[in-house]
């Protein structure tokens, strides 16, 4: 019975995914670090079961209430879920304008909780995952993900680089930090159509672990990708 009640459950949530896929949706996130008083609006845009989530800042310089400076870096991120093949693409590019790509299988896992709350107006469930960004971080290491979701918009996406959770991440919040993305406003009505870019021979094509974390790109090898693509670099 256990099983057939788990199995009823997630044909319910696929059925009503499915159904909503070719919902139109354009969805405004907050992302704030309190501590620092950083504070910047990304969006997420979603269509046939595909969303795109846009990251972009320019370096920043931050000062806060106690005079401490704070240094934001350039970051320019593009984050694009394809809920029916299960991949993530993603594109950066870095301040010298280089452009970078990597794709993998979705693989993040995460752990449903039987927290509920009201959040935003939505009814929202707790999701506990490890963050991304951990291995390698030492002080910066963000500690474990956590996941507000609602069912109610019954669409696998959410901010950043978390998906695969059966409704819209209305707010992530993280453990070892005061850092928190947090769903603003979600518009039905805006037609938007998102589809992954195809290749482009500017973009120098590197793995999930490097673009994850750009400094841990060999740089003598970038710098003959970047020579193929451009004779006079």
């Amino acid at each position: 019975m256990k099983f057939m009640k788990s199995l009823f459950v997630y044909l319910t949530i696929i059925s009503s995914a499915s159904a909503h896929s070719q919902t139109f949706l354009k969805a405004n996130y907050s992302y704030k670090h309190e501590k620092v008083g950083f504070e910047e609006h990304y969006t997420l845009y979603y269509s046939n079961g595909i969303s795109h989530y846009k990251h972009h800042h320019y370096h920043q310089k931050i000062i806060n209430e106690k005079g401490w400076e704070f240094y934001f870096p350039h970051e320019f991120y593009d984050w694009y879920y394809d809920q029916a093949s299960g991949k993530i693409t993603e594109y950066a590019e870095l301040e010298d304008g280089t452009k970078l790509k990597a794709n993998w299988p979705a693989d993040f896992k995460w752990k449903l909780t039987d927290e509920r709350k009201k959040l935003n107006g939505y009814d929202v469930q707790k999701a506990i995952g490890l963050s991304h960004n951990t291995e390698g971080r030492g002080e910066w290491d963000t500690g474990d993900v956590i996941a507000w979701f609602t069912t109610e918009i019954p669409i696998s996406s959410g901010p950043e680089r978390y998906y695969g959770l059966p409704g819209l991440i209305v707010k992530i919040e993280f453990s070892k930090r005061t850092m928190t993305c947090e769903l603003e406003k979600v518009d039905f009505d805006s037609v938007v159509k998102v589809e992954i870019p195809g290749c482009d021979q500017n973009t120098i094509k590197i793995s999930k672990d490097e673009i994850f974390m750009p400094g841990t790109i060999n740089k003598k090898w970038l710098k003959n990708q970047k020579k193929l693509l451009d004779p006079n670099e």
